[in-house]
């Protein structure tokens, strides 16, 4: 019995040596990569919405009418001055005939008046006519030209207003649901006929509403000579897509219960395309930081000291390293302190390492 049990301690001694001389000798595969030294914008990031310039508004009627027809159909995408809706023009078009009719005969009368100072010119020259009777004919020239002036005002007014039964375009957008049917009596100041909406198309001109918090409204007065500051904005679902913009505007007043001050931006690019009150991400660059040293985000790790990165020495060993961070821009990490130009870094695998680890460095996946 007592040999039996000592060839079982033989045997747990043999394996714990072996074991603990396997784990000394444990490397451990990780992917790396070299820290690089270049000039990165600082910024700081926000969120927001964007806004066309022209804005969403509704569609009303100019002139009294019945809408007898529309030409296109709910959610249509026009252009401006493209036709909506038809309005009765019965009325209008024999407003329009009225005028005309009237002013014809005012100018038949103004004519005439012509003519009467011109028969008797001569007259009133050797005082056959008196000079009063003789100025009654030249005010009443006057007074017929200021008449076929009122007619023509009203010609052209009745113009406008027959031109008012096609309701059109007012911008190029996207036409909401229909509040108003043929049939429908509509005035101006009345119900809107439709709404519209400049969203899901190219515009020349975007605005980009939002807020930031008092800390980071300090950190642009830092950089007040570098004003009006520039931003980036992306969608919020397409990260890749950026628009570049000038901020314009600050709000003079400061929200203290939700720690706000309001801002913004317009962005002039002709192939702006968003959906209206889409949301945004938003950078506002507040400078250039020279001879930054950046290295992707994986690589950096936040234990219970700060954050660390763990470095590859030319041994093969890995160290970690306390480092004082900035910026991410584009899965990228600017790098205050700790690192230098050329330093090898971990970018995955950290889980499996300690100090003085031995590694093996394979293929960057992320990088096929």
């Amino acid at each position: 019995m007592n040999r039996f049990i000592l060839i079982v301690c033989l045997l747990m001694t043999g394996c714990s040596a072996h074991d603990q001389k396997k784990a000394q000798h444990h490397v451990s595969r990780v992917e790396v990569t070299v820290a690089e030294e270049r000039d990165v914008p600082i910024m700081l990031t926000a969120k927001g919405i964007f806004s066309a310039a022209s804005g969403s508004l509704s569609v009303s009627a100019q002139v009294t009418g019945i809408i007898t027809k529309h030409f296109l159909y709910e959610g249509a995408i026009v252009n401006k001055g493209d036709p909506l809706f038809q309005l009765d023009d019965r009325p209008f078009q024999a407003a329009l005939q009225q005028a005309m009719a009237t002013l014809r005969k005012d100018e038949a009368t103004l004519e005439l008046a012509k003519i009467t100072v011109e028969r008797n010119k001569d007259l009133a020259t050797k005082n056959y006519i008196s000079k009063l009777i003789f100025e009654e004919y030249q005010a009443a020239v006057k007074i017929a030209e200021a008449q076929v002036d009122i007619d023509l005002a009203s010609v052209d007014a009745a113009k406008v207003n027959l031109s008012y039964t096609i309701v059109t375009a007012p911008i190029r957008g996207r036409m909401a649901t229909f509040d108003s049917w043929p049939g429908s009596l509509v005035f101006p100041g009345g119900n809107s006929i439709t709404q519209m909406s400049p969203s899901s198309l190219p515009v020349k001109e975007l605005n980009v509403d939002f807020s930031l918090p008092e800390r980071k409204y300090l950190k642009m007065l830092e950089v007040k000579d570098n004003w009006p500051l520039k931003i980036e904005a992306s969608p919020f679902h397409d990260p890749e897509r950026k628009y570049v913009g000038t901020i314009k505007y600050i709000d003079n007043s400061y929200d203290p219960l939700n720690d706000k001050i309001f801002m913004k931006a317009v962005i002039e690019d002709p192939d702006v395309f968003v959906i209206e009150r889409q949301m945004a991400d938003i950078r506002i660059i507040l400078r250039t930081e020279s001879h930054a040293i950046v290295i992707p985000d994986s690589a950096v790790e936040l234990g219970p000291e700060g954050y660390y990165v763990y470095v590859i020495h030319p041994d093969m060993t890995a160290q970690s390293t306390r480092v004082e961070v900035g910026n991410i821009i584009d899965k990228e990490i600017v790098i205050f302190s700790g690192l230098k130009s050329g330093d090898t870094v971990v970018t995955n695998g950290q889980f499996n390492l300690k100090n003085g680890t031995t590694v093996e460095i394979v293929e960057n996946r992320s990088a096929k």
